[in-house]
């Protein structure tokens, strides 16, 4: 048998015996009659005992403690935690109004950690991952707008000073061997068209399709197109670990960071195709 059936008939038997006990020891007070209502009492008493000490959590010197305070201590640390939720979000509500139309801006970094202590919050309030990761999808979305932007803008920075560069030697001379690849890049950027109005479509997008939609194939040098699928697969390695997440990691926040501005682009130009920019005169 189950054996919280069994406590459960122990339980009520307790009971019954404990009322019959109470009503046996009245009788006995109303009728006066022979013998002491005392052992009647002490069969009630202590069947009053084994009904009751189930509902007991813990007896102190003060007194007992029943269940219903440790209710109390619950309720308490869940509003606690609410508070904590609270202060974060507002401090996050705080910054980014303070920060709205600004030109300078917190890290990704620092945002992020602001926002990792609202899901250490929500995983103690047993929000489930799945409700996380819709709480945070929008946000996904953002970041990995941001992604795109950046790998367009420095493409695009490199593809139009590299051509500047092309240009200008080959007006040096005509006969340059650069001529051939000034031609065939003259022809080919056209069909390059970054999509300008992802932002608009936030919650349909698919970061992958639109990373390789807007990486360019065929005209390219070999040693161009190499570095550029390179800097494409690193791109959507970033974040892919983003989504797996609900937002930034520590990577993709520190790569953000340092590549994301103008400084920046120049340098992973440096690193990709071995060009600097600013050097185009």
């Amino acid at each position: 048998m189950d054996a919280d059936k069994v406590r459960d008939i122990v339980t009520y038997t307790a009971g019954a015996v404990a009322v019959f006990s109470l009503i046996g020891a009245l009788f006995q007070s109303m009728t006066k009659s022979n013998g002491s209502a005392l052992p009647t009492l002490l069969v009630c008493a202590i069947a009053c005992v084994i009904v009751f000490l189930p509902m007991i959590q813990q007896v102190s010197f003060y007194g007992v403690e029943t269940r219903m305070k440790d209710k109390v201590t619950e309720v308490k640390a869940i509003e606690d935690q609410i508070k904590k939720v609270a202060e974060i979000n507002a401090r996050v509500s705080y910054m980014n109004i303070g920060w709205g139309n600004r030109l300078g801006s917190p890290s990704a970094l620092d945002k992020q950690a602001m926002l990792d202590e609202i899901d250490s919050q929500l995983r103690d309030l047993k929000i489930s991952d799945a409700d996380r990761k819709a709480l945070s999808a929008t946000y996904v979305k953002l970041i990995g707008f941001d992604f795109y932007m950046m790998y367009v803008r420095t493409l695009e920075r490199y593809f139009s000073f590299r051509q500047q560069a092309m240009q200008s030697e080959v007006n040096k001379d005509s006969g340059s061997p650069v001529k051939n690849e000034l031609d065939r890049w003259k022809a080919g950027m056209p069909s390059w068209k970054p999509n300008y109005t992802m932002f608009e479509n936030l919650g349909t997008y698919s970061f992958e399709d639109e990373i390789n939609r807007v990486t360019p194939t065929g005209w390219l040098s070999e040693a161009d197109q190499k570095a550029t699928d390179l800097y494409k697969r690193e791109i959507i390695r970033l974040f892919r670990s983003v989504e797996e997440k609900g937002g930034y990691t520590k990577e993709a926040a520190e790569y953000y960071d340092r590549y994301h501005d103008l400084g920046g682009s120049d340098k992973k130009i440096i690193q990709l195709f071995g060009f600097n920019p600013s050097a185009v005169r």
